[in-house]
């Protein structure tokens, strides 16, 4: 039974006409180098037929590109000489993604992604007029209007900035677009943004040497961007679970809705980073196989609010310690690479003391990282285990350079691997990995032999008690 047809949006075509005007150049280009009257002439009638070329086959595209809901499965016909057949089963859908850009709600339009289970690397993504799109959310994961659980606001909501904020990200985006406006208005834009990183560069130059007051000025102009970037996403944040699906809500300039199953979850990530520690607000991500919740978290957790995620995570708990899986081990097995590499910086900089000074600043910093990095590298070690719990979930405690992942499992449908090397060997130790759908999968070190083989793969048919 046919629940929903229709075409997609008229813009989904919008690359027809992106290319439309990159050939439009071509002509344009050659008329400027005969510089003729007659060579412009011939250009723009080439354009013009250009044009009415883009118009006709994004017309055709529009009319042969249909999608249908079924009651079960959604189909997608595209192609205008080769057609196109793909159908997705509803089942195996885990989460969708609604994302309403201001061009987009300007045109009424909508993009709507879909992730689905037996996918992990693939997901349907269409651009269709806004109440189409709704609908077709509403089918797939209905919901009804259900209470906030969370809804930061004042502290909380710029702490939810704050560690929402992307700096990498930022940066790239930054870049790219100077570059592309520079494209189009020359190298103005460029200066001007050089003449501000020279002003805040000539005030830290006071304070900290001229080639490190360079790095401190663009580390804190793009923190300064991530952060604004990340309040226009965190505008009206909100986060609520009706029955079996939760609902997040948030945006200003780019709105966006995202709805997840919650039976779908294979884990959920509460990262503890440097800045997450000083704000002792810790986000909660969570994977369901093709949805992978980045950017924005689903949560934050501060310390005693366990009962608050549960609201949304109802198996969510963090165990008081994990000592039953640490087992006996040696500190060098986390510390050697930055013992390493601080080695490796003290004599680069024995040797810089006696032929160039000049690069002594440069070094320093570099040390001063590394010994940020082995701190956290000694974290590790006192921090790295598992344990399962007496709700049936495994949770891991994994480290990544600086930052903490605790990851509470609600699935089987994992992999774990056991490694050792000769000398782990000899004493009993051993690495486990557990992988899960796709490429996720968190290490923990120096694990003994002997519990890691105790560690149960069907999390629901085992008794916990003897492990926690």
């Amino acid at each position: 039974m046919v629940l929903l047809k229709g075409k997609y949006h008229f813009f989904s075509n919008i690359k027809y006409i992106q290319y439309g005007l990159v050939f439009c150049l071509v002509p344009l280009l050659n008329a400027f180098f005969q510089f003729s009257i007659y060579a412009l002439a011939i250009a723009i009638l080439q354009n013009i037929f250009i044009i009415l070329g883009v118009i006709i086959v994004s017309v055709l595209v529009y009319r042969n590109n249909e999608y249908i809901v079924y009651e079960n499965k959604i189909t997608c016909n595209t192609g205008v000489l080769f057609k196109k057949n793909k159908t997705y089963r509803m089942a195996d859908v885990t989460a969708i993604s609604l994302k309403r850009s201001l061009v987009s709600r300007v045109f009424k339009a909508t993009q709507i992604t879909m992730h689905f289970k037996c996918y992990p690397q693939k997901k349907l993504k269409l651009l269709l007029p806004a109440d189409m799109a709704q609908n077709i959310a509403d089918i797939v994961l209905p919901i009804q209007k259900g209470e906030r659980h969370y809804q930061p606001t004042g502290f909380e909501r710029t702490t939810l900035a704050m560690i929402s904020a992307n700096i990498i990200t930022t940066t790239f985006f930054v870049l790219y677009t100077i570059d592309k406006i520079s494209d189009f208005f020359g190298n103005g834009v460029q200066k001007i943004a050089l003449l501000q990183v020279s002003a805040l560069q000539d005030i830290l130059s006071i304070l900290l040497p001229t080639s490190i007051a360079l790095l401190v000025s663009l580390i804190l102009i793009f923190v300064f961007l991530a952060l604004v970037i990340s309040f226009f996403d965190t505008y009206g944040f909100s986060v609520a679970r009706v029955g079996e699906v939760i609902i997040s809500k948030g945006g200003l300039i780019t709105k966006e809705e995202r709805r997840i199953h919650k039976n779908a979850i294979l884990y959920s990530d509460m990262r503890v980073t440097p800045v997450t520690r000083l704000l002792r607000r810790y986000p909660i991500y969570i994977y369901t196989g093709g949805f992978k919740n980045t950017g924005i978290p689903i949560l934050v957790y501060k310390k005693g609010g366990t009962k608050n995620v549960q609201k949304i995570l109802p198996e969510f708990k963090l165990p008081r310690n994990l000592d039953k899986g640490k087992g006996v081990r040696k500190i060098s097995k986390f510390v050697w690479r930055p013992l390493s590499i601080l080695a490796l910086l003290v004599l680069i900089i024995i040797v810089a003391i006696t032929i160039n000074s000049a690069v002594l600043a440069t070094l320093g910093l570099l040390l001063f990282l590394n010994l940020v990095y082995l701190l956290f590298s000694f974290d590790a070690f006192k921090s790295e285990g598992y344990c399962v719990a007496k709700n049936k979930t495994l949770f891991l405690a994994s480290n990544k350079l600086t930052t903490k992942h605790l990851i509470t499992i609600y699935t089987n449908d994992i992999s774990m691997k056991i490694s050792q090397t000769a000398l782990e060997a000899t004493d009993g130790r051993c690495n486990i990995k557990v992988s899960f759908a796709g490429p996720k999968a968190f290490k923990v070190r120096g694990v003994t032999l002997f519990e890691a083989d105790k560690i149960p793969l069907n999390l629901f048919n085992i008794d916990p008690s003897p492990l926690y």
